[in-house]
């Protein structure tokens, strides 16, 4: 890794032009980072690709953040803003490093402190901070480590290092004037080493990446095979979801034995890895192995699969009458990583999976002992009387909120229970917390040293999304070969849902999303009868009103993986790509986010099938 350099430039006008550091070479990884007190509207100067946008503080207020691979570099760079007002950039620069991987930004209105969001950093990766305070004021991070790039009076801090491999430090910004702060943790991913690969003996180089596929036992780590020989091989990462492999294999692998005396592949005691160029690209348990002709067919499904229709063996308590007096509820990312241990501390139950430290704003619990006030402000006619049901937190907790009065005589606390008695299923409360808080999640697979001898299966978490704005190019006729548009009938369109969960007559929980646009209200309902928690059905209605609001949508395309404009691997699901096609009987472009792809390593051709829904469709931290 080496450090080029950095140059940065702003005032309180309507553009900004930065300078390119000197010594910048072709292949170098620039990135501009870019902040308005003002936030009306920015063009960013052309070849750059869009890595974050996050306009906040009532719309007023905004950061950017670009990159770009140098090429025959100009002298500087302009940023246009549709007003004047306080704007800044940094232009820095890095050798060795590939595009962003990892981008996390939090920001608060009021403060003079805010943490650096931790990252899962893999070896050789550099950690980017980039910090902001809209005022005139000095700023600095903590603890030391971070080299600085960039430190200017008002607005942007920025620094670097070479963290070593796993969760990043979580930094924290000082400032000495109270004010508007954001803070965006970047990873740039060393470039990765090129090995060549060996000519096989019939003398004929093979183009694509060799692929091999191991095999091993779920509870013992015993190497089965590492060279099965797999076909028809088909590769889906998704999402907040498991990883598919599809694939086909002789039969006669179905009767071969291992040294524990149990079948090579035997349904539910079998991890199958796919990996490639040294690297494992995903895995997962074998759940199916049948006859199909003369093949044997393979259904893999990964880690993340063993979770759905687990129950819950035993109660799970955070907060109550001691513990609960302090604090505001539960991280919903707490109680995910809680029941994963629970259900790998079950006999027969560790698959080793690992969990990334991400927490969220969101608070789960209900108050207990609590006190509703009055219109008026007193504590009514019954001062001792507590609220029953107790109130519910389930919420973003700010600094802005306090925890309700107490009854009189009583001390208020919080809690948040999952009780074995209410059959939890394990596998779809974590999909519930997921749309409740929201928060995104994915598989990983890699290999835990050179020796190849242990996998590490992480299940990674991303609040408020995971994913980045990619300024990949999909355009038809380019790469994109075939696009599944769909337009549904207006007749379906809402701008509200109204959603019914459990519970008969007053009693039935009941929970409303509505988008006031200036046109005439039109409800829709929903029934989600085995849902008794307001806020999971609140998240519902919500999903349901972006489905019903917005009528265009691209749920599909096929692009060319070996195509400049986003070969595999430039792309990963949770990103937003910008899709140009003709649909809808016009020339349209719409940004949409990929939600899983499918390839198959043996095509020729290179292509990928994306599965994916219109950007706007989805919430991040809590707001439609």
């Amino acid at each position: 890794m080496t450090f080029v350099g950095a140059a940065s430039a702003g005032d309180f006008v309507d553009q900004v032009t930065v300078a390119v550091p000197a010594g910048v070479a072709d292949g170098d990884r620039l990135l501009l980072l870019v902040t308005s007190n003002d936030a009306q509207g920015i063009t960013p100067p052309p070849g750059w690709d869009l890595v974050l946008e996050s306009v906040f503080e009532g719309n007023n207020v905004g950061n950017w953040v670009y990159e770009r691979e140098a090429s025959s570099e100009p002298a500087d760079y302009t940023i246009g803003f549709g007003a004047a007002h306080w704007q800044f950039a940094v232009l820095a620069a890095w050798r060795g490093h590939a595009p962003v991987s990892v981008v996390e930004h939090v920001n608060d209105p009021d403060t003079t402190t805010i943490d650096l969001p931790s990252v899962d950093a893999p070896a050789g990766a550099v950690l980017v901070a980039f910090g902001f305070n809209w005022n005139d004021t000095p700023k600095a991070w903590s603890p030391t480590g971070l080299s600085e790039v960039a430190n200017l009076s008002r607005a942007i801090i920025a620094a670097y290092e070479q963290p070593p491999a796993g969760p990043t430090e979580p930094y924290t910004l000082t400032a000495d004037t109270t004010g508007v702060m954001a803070a965006t943790a970047i990873l740039l991913p060393a470039l990765p080493t090129v090995h060549p690969v060996a000519t096989p003996e019939r003398g004929e180089a093979d183009p694509a990446p060799l692929w091999r596929y191991y095999a091993q036992r779920v509870l013992t780590g015993e190497w089965l095979h590492r060279e099965l020989p797999l076909s028809g091989v088909q590769i889906t990462p998704s999402l907040s979801g498991p990883y598919e492999i599809r694939a086909e294999i002789d039969p006669v692998y179905k009767e071969l034995l291992a040294e524990d005396g149990l079948p090579i592949l035997e349904e539910h005691s079998t991890l199958i890895f796919a990996e490639a160029a040294g690297e494992l690209r995903g895995g997962g348990i074998l759940t199916r192995a049948d006859p199909l002709g003369d093949k044997l067919d393979l259904e893999i499904d990964g880690f993340t699969s063993y979770a759905t229709d687990q129950p819950l063996t035993s109660t799970l308590t955070w907060g109550g009458s001691d513990d609960g007096t302090t604090g505001h509820g539960v991280d919903p990312l707490t109680v995910v990583r809680a029941l994963w241990d629970h259900l790998q501390a079950q006999p027969d139950g560790d698959l080793g999976v690992t969990y990334t430290p991400t927490s969220t704003d969101y608070s789960l619990g209900e108050w207990h002992n609590a006190r509703a006030l009055d219109e008026d402000g007193s504590l009514g006619d019954d001062p001792k009387q507590v609220e029953d049901p107790p109130i519910p937190i389930d919420k973003v907790w700010t600094k802005k909120d306090k925890k309700p009065v107490a009854a009189k005589g009583k001390t208020v606390w919080w809690r948040y229970r999952l009780a074995w008695w209410d059959s939890v299923d394990i596998g779809r409360h974590v999909e519930e917390l997921a749309k409740q808080a929201p928060f995104d999640y994915r598989e990983s697979y890699r290999w835990a040293d050179d020796s190849k001898e242990s996998v590490v299966m992480e299940l990674q978490f991303g609040y408020p999304r995971l994913g980045r704005r990619s300024g990949r190019r999909f355009v038809q006729d380019e790469n994109v070969s075939e696009l599944v548009a769909v337009s549904r009938d207006t007749s379906e369109w809402a701008n509200e849902v109204i959603a019914l969960g459990s519970g008969e007559g007053s009693k039935q929980v009941r929970a409303t999303a509505r988008i006031r646009d200036g046109r005439l209200r039109t409800a829709r309902t929903i029934d989600r009868p085995e849902i008794s928690n307001k806020a999971s059905l609140k998240a519902q209605a919500t999903d349901e009103l972006l489905r019903y609001y917005h009528l265009d949508d691209i749920t599909k395309f096929t692009i060319h993986g070996d195509h400049p404009n986003a070969p595999i691997g430039t792309f990963e699901p949770g990103d937003d790509v910008q899709v140009e096609c003709y649909a809808w009987g016009r020339w349209v472009r719409l940004w949409v986010r990929i939600l899983s792809y499918t390839y198959d390593p043996d095509d020729p051709s290179g292509q990928i099938t994306v599965t994916c829904s219109r950007s706007d469709r989805f919430r991040y931290g809590g707001a439609i």
